[in-house]
């Protein structure tokens, strides 16, 4: 399972209770280190074609695998529609354990 806590969260904290300067130093330095877990990669040539990946561009959202003899992206799984070429990705999670 996976657990955490969002950068909004934690500066609410933050700003909710009074810390100490070492521990208010301490909650900076956690929120300076939010990245988010599934950033939005551009399309190119380092878009993995090994495993599936999520598609996206800007109305639409889906699930695709590179189809090796058609040289294209193989749909598997498509939300919203739009005829929009995609422009990035991001990966897949990981199955529940």
């Amino acid at each position: 399972m996976t657990e955490g806590i969002g950068k909004e969260r934690l500066q609410q904290l933050k700003d909710r209770y009074e810390f100490s300067m070492e521990a208010c130093d301490f909650a900076e330095m956690l929120l300076n280190e939010c990245t988010e877990l599934n950033p939005w990669m551009p399309i190119d040539e380092n878009t993995p074609k090994d495993r599936p990946i999520r598609l996206f561009n800007g109305a639409k959202h889906l699930a695709a695998k590179w189809n090796e003899r058609e040289d294209n992206w193989w749909i598997v799984i498509s939300f919203g529609s739009s005829s929009e070429p995609f422009t990035r990705w991001c990966g897949l999670p990981d199955d529940p354990k």
